[in-house]
C-alpha cells in the first residue's frame, strides 16, 4: 500500500505536477457521463483518493468510496461525507453482492497487477442492469509519447480491454478516447475523438453494463 501514500499524492513519486488537486472540469465531465445512464442510486468510486468526485456526486447519488491509501482516505473524510473505506481493489471489496447501481474506476485498473480481480469484484458488487465506468491510459498513445507514471503497470490497448470486460460478464455500451487536458477548454478535440471513434487520445473511457 505504501507507494500510494503522501509522497505519491504530493507528486514526489507520481506524475502529479505540484501535487494531486481538484480538477473541476474533469469531475464535471465524469459526473455528466454517469448521469447520462443513471440519475440516482448507490454509487461506488473505486480509488476515490481525496473524494473530490464523491463530493460532487452526492447531489445525485448515495455515495461510497474506497482507496488503498490510508493517507488519501484520511484527507477524503475531511472533504466528503460519503461512506469511505481503506481497501484494495485486487482483494474482496467490503460490500455485499449486487449492492451498487453504479461503480466508477477512474484511473484505477492500470495500477493493478491483476486488473481482472478488480473487474470481477466490480461485477459482483453491481446490481443487474447497473453500470461500470472506467477510465484508463491508452497504451498505444502513451507508449508513443511516454508515460511518466511508473505505477501504471497494466496498460492495454482498446481491443484487449474489451476482451477482458466481455470475458468477465460486461456488455460494452460505449468506448472512446480523450485528452484530459482539453476537457473544459478545447473540448472540440475530445468531441471529435468520440464521434469518430479515433484511438488517438491519451485515455480510454468505457461504459459497461451488467446484464445478467
Amino acid at each position: 500500500m505504501g507507494k500510494f501514500e503522501r509522497a505519491y499524492f504530493e507528486g514526489k513519486t507520481s506524475a502529479y505536477k505540484g501535487g494531486y488537486a481538484k480538477a473541476d472540469a474533469l469531475i464535471h465531465s465524469r459526473l455528466e457521463l454517469v448521469k447520462e445512464y443513471k440519475k440516482k442510486g448507490k454509487l461506488l468510486d473505486v480509488g476515490c483518493a481525496y473524494g473530490f468526485f464523491l463530493q460532487e456526486a452526492k447531489k445525485n447519488f448515495v455515495c461510497y468510496g474506497f482507496d488503498t491509501s490510508e493517507y488519501a482516505i484520511k484527507k477524503a473524510r475531511k472533504i466528503t461525507k460519503a461512506n469511505l473505506s481503506v481497501a484494495s481493489a485486487e482483494r474482496r471489496w467490503p460490500y455485499t453482492n449486487n449492492f451498487f447501481d453504479i461503480i466508477t474506476m477512474w484511473g484505477v485498473l492500470e495500477h493493478l497487477k491483476n486488473p481482472k480481480k478488480g473487474i470481477k469484484e466490480a461485477r459482483r458488487c453491481i446490481k443487474k442492469g447497473g453500470y461500470l465506468f472506467v477510465q484508463t491510459p491508452n497504451k498505444f498513445v502513451r507508449n508513443l509519447i511516454g508515460d511518466k507514471d511508473k505505477t501504471h503497470i497494466s496498460k492495454k490497448n482498446i481491443a484487449s480491454w474489451i476482451k477482458l470486460f466481455k470475458a468477465n460478464g460486461f456488455k460494452i455500451v460505449e468506448h472512446y478516447t480523450e485528452f484530459p487536458r482539453f476537457i473544459g477548454k478545447k473540448n472540440w478535440i475530445n468531441k471529435t475523438l468520440k464521434i469518430f471513434r479515433l484511438p488517438l487520445g491519451t485515455n480510454i473511457k468505457f461504459v459497461l453494463k451488467k446484464e445478467k
